[in-house]
């Protein structure tokens, strides 16, 4: 891909693949030919535990192994530092130019523990709390503010934790589903950011051109240089904490950490 170093704005996608062979494929011509800088993927289709079918041109951060969460970056300008590699978690410290990213790409199947999938984010927030950010992710949570559904449990939490560390919702939620499927139709697939102005993610949309998953992939263009700018800090309403919860929760938060992961 040709540089984009003095570039204004940078291409992002995200796509859940539903480990579809044929949606590997479409994502990596699309990459290609529409210029795509970053893509976020979740469930991609894998063989003998990688994810294939993208060019070998492309930098890939998956998980070892039956990956559910990660990134494909073709631009060859960014500078990539992995933060934290796990199955259903990536998040990269991607710097161009002047400027620096935290990149977080997140799946959260609806089979599996919420709570357990948000501690992983929460962690990665915590510790990079300054950092211009985005969030990419199918977090298979429904409240009514980025789609025409009802909330549901799953989205009551989220939007806790969107409030909690000042996220921005940069979905429309006049757009069109992300996923549509025989079970009908929901807007799960999001892009949260934090730490810079909304004026710097342009031409966001849900498009519903093939992609051969029951998803719809996500485009939007990245503005690095946006001068709107404000830094928040997190969130913590004492008054409505029940503090023995709160001490066990952070017991068993503690535990999941290592020393390499807690920076002081």
């Amino acid at each position: 891909m040709d540089s984009k170093s003095a570039c204004c704005f940078f291409r992002g996608a995200h796509l859940n693949l539903n480990h579809c062979h044929r949606a590997n494929l479409q994502l990596s011509q699309d990459i290609t030919s529409l210029g795509i800088d970053f893509c976020s993927v979740n469930d991609p289709y894998v063989w003998e535990n990688k994810v294939t079918e993208f060019f070998s041109s492309f930098r890939k951060y998956f998980y070892s192994s039956s990956p559910l969460a990660g990134f494909i970056i073709s631009n060859t300008d960014f500078l990539v530092l992995p933060v934290l590699i796990s199955r259903k978690l990536v998040a990269l410290k991607t710097s161009f130019g002047k400027n620096e990213w935290l990149l977080v790409s997140i799946y959260c199947p609806p089979s599996h523990d919420f709570e357990e999938d948000l501690d992983n984010l929460i962690l990665v927030l915590i510790q990079n709390q300054d950092v211009k950010t985005l969030i990419l992710g199918d977090f298979n949570a429904k409240p009514s503010i980025w789609g025409p559904t009802q909330s549901d449990k799953r989205g009551d939490r989220l939007m806790d934790l969107i409030n909690q560390f000042d996220l921005t919702v940069v979905n429309d939620n006049n757009s069109l589903p992300s996923f549509v499927g025989h079970a009908g139709r929901s807007w799960i697939d999001l892009l949260l950011s934090k730490n810079f102005g909304i004026n710097g993610i342009s031409d966001w949309k849900i498009d519903d051109r093939t992609m051969f998953s029951d998803h719809q992939i996500m485009d939007f263009f990245l503005s690095p240089n946006s001068t709107e700018r404000s830094f928040r800090t997190t969130k913590w309403f004492l008054n409505k904490i029940d503090f023995f919860e709160f001490k066990m929760y952070l017991s068993k938060f503690l535990d999941k950490c290592t020393e390499q992961s807690i920076a002081f």
